[in-house]
């Protein structure tokens, strides 16, 4: 089923369809976000590609046809610009990205091999909403899709030996996990089907501890706030680290120093809700009740969007925020 741009499966669902035919296991699952800007992930680069004259208005129109989940549009400005410059990689990825949202993975996968062939290693930035899929990673799930179970593994484990620098790359992961242990199941390795499954539960839980850090005293969180400012030095672009860090402030109740690295952090990732709601406890606990309901807002109005929205807040957390 196709409701919106982000592949995405969650583990309780998957190991139900585990037990199901072939064509019910590879679910696109999505959401619509209501961002007008996609930070490109840092741990899955593009290639720099030659800019010429007509990139900049290719790539809001692609923009505009992501935004509203019109894929055959989407197609059909990859392929005008494939035709005015061939073999372009980044034309090669929008329009084998496009093809793939509409189940034509026979047809995108000519593309997506173009675009990896040409240099490029993901989705260019600031064309599509609230997800940076690498090209391994949609190339890998539309072979699988296609039945070719080995060649979709060997991709999505290329995907897998990435080293994740945001949030949303553990999100990817997780993802790419899931469907490699789908895939194995369809092929009678059970065995490597749970390896992966498990893998990907472990990285749910890796995502919830970046906001939700298990800790014991504020002796804890202080002194894992210290090692994590040793990593920010060595890797300050790291919004996995500036979260982390953001939140142990917030268990010390910092709220300034909380509040500058989730800053940070949402200008990275701005579609990332649970940093979003962060940003707004802290901000009410500054007394900045005009702020924070700028973020409370962009939470509410992505919570009514359709499609399973992989960066929830959690309710709970959603309704004691409300109550400070």
């Amino acid at each position: 089923m196709l409701q919106g741009n982000y592949l995405v499966f969650d583990l309780e669902s998957l190991k139900t369809l585990l037990k199901k035919d072939f064509r019910q296991e590879f679910l696109l699952r999505a959401q619509a976000q209501m961002l007008t800007l996609l930070i490109c992930s840092a741990g899955f680069p593009i290639t720099a590609f030659a800019a010429n004259a007509d990139e900049p208005q290719f790539l809001s129109d692609v923009h505009k046809t992501m935004v509203q989940d019109n894929w055959a549009e989407c197609a059909a400005l990859g392929e005008l610009y494939l035709r005015k410059h061939k073999a372009d990689p980044m034309g090669s990825a929008i329009k084998g990205y496009a093809l793939l949202q509409q189940y034509q993975d026979k047809e995108a996968l000519p593309y997506l091999n173009a675009a990896i062939k040409g240099g490029a290693t993901s989705l260019p930035p600031a064309v599509a909403e609230s997800h940076a899929n690498n090209l391994w990673s949609l190339r890998g799930y539309s072979l699988m899709r296609s039945g070719k179970f080995a060649e979709g593994i060997k991709d999505l484990e290329k995907s897998l030996e990435l080293k994740p620098r945001t949030c949303l790359d553990i999100l990817n992961q997780r993802i790419d996990c899931l469907n490699v242990g789908a895939a194995y199941k369809k092929m009678g390795q059970v065995q490597k089907s749970v390896s992966y499954i498990s893998a990907g539960d472990l990285m749910k839980k890796q995502y919830h501890h970046v906001f939700y850090p298990p800790l014991k005293n504020a002796a804890e969180a202080k002194f894992n706030a210290s090692t994590l400012q040793a990593e920010l030095r060595s890797d300050p672009k790291s919004s996995i680290l500036m979260c982390k860090y953001a939140a142990m402030q917030m268990y010390m109740k910092n709220w300034n120093e909380a509040l500058k690295y989730l800053d940070r952090t949402i200008a990275v990732e701005p579609y990332l809700m649970p940093a979003r709601l962060m940003r707004f406890q802290a901000l009410k606990r500054l007394k900045r009740a005009a702020d924070a309901k700028k973020d409370l807002a962009v939470i509410q109005k992505s919570r009514d969007k359709a499609g399973v929205n992989v960066w929830a807040v959690d309710q709970k957390e959603l309704s004691e925020a409300m109550r400070l």
